[in-house]
């Protein structure tokens, strides 16, 4: 039997992916995708483990779990920085770690200023719009999507026959 492609996802994946992007739930896509209720009931533990990317992998085992990048994402969302003032310009410093700086212009420092870090705090409301799926996100996977459709072995004629019941119905309701 032939290896898989470590980045590809298997149908039934394909199947339970395409529930999560459909809102279902992720007990309710994996059962529409074949899992036993058991895999549904675990279905971040047992479904999409085997779906991480070699670098989610890497970022789990060495403990950077969701909640550190989520206090690293907040501290960023309010981060701030140094301004330097001279007598001719604006000096910025560089590192808040190693305390380097870096003189733009030249004379003696007159004054400092802490102010917000826009361009942190930029990239961390990004970030975090990504993380909480507010970006549409597109899903790569080779083969064919397998999707159980019960009208696919109706007529044409079944199908008109079915929408004209429909309206009766929703006309004798009203």
């Amino acid at each position: 039997m032939p290896k898989k492609d470590k980045k590809s996802i298997s149908k039934k994946q394909a199947k339970y992916l395409k529930g999560i992007q459909d809102g279902l739930s992720k007990k309710e896509s994996a059962l529409r995708a074949g899992y036993t209720p058991s895999m549904a009931d675990h279905a971040k533990e047992k479904i999409e483990k085997d779906m991480e990317t070699p670098m989610a992998r890497a970022l789990r085992m060495v403990g950077a779990t969701d909640e550190k990048v989520a206090q690293r994402l907040n501290d960023a969302l309010f981060a701030k920085r140094t301004v330097f003032y001279t007598k001719k310009s604006i000096a910025r410093k560089l590192d808040d770690e190693t305390g380097k700086m870096k003189i733009i212009g030249s004379g003696a420092i007159t004054s400092e200023k802490e102010v917000d870090d826009h361009q942190a705090a930029m990239k961390a409301v990004e970030l975090v719009g990504k993380f909480k799926g507010q970006f549409l996100q597109k899903i790569e996977h080779s083969g064919g999507i397998d999707i159980d459709n019960p009208a696919d072995n109706l007529s044409t004629a079944d199908l008109k026959k079915m929408m004209d019941l429909y309206d009766k119905a929703k006309k004798h309701k009203k």
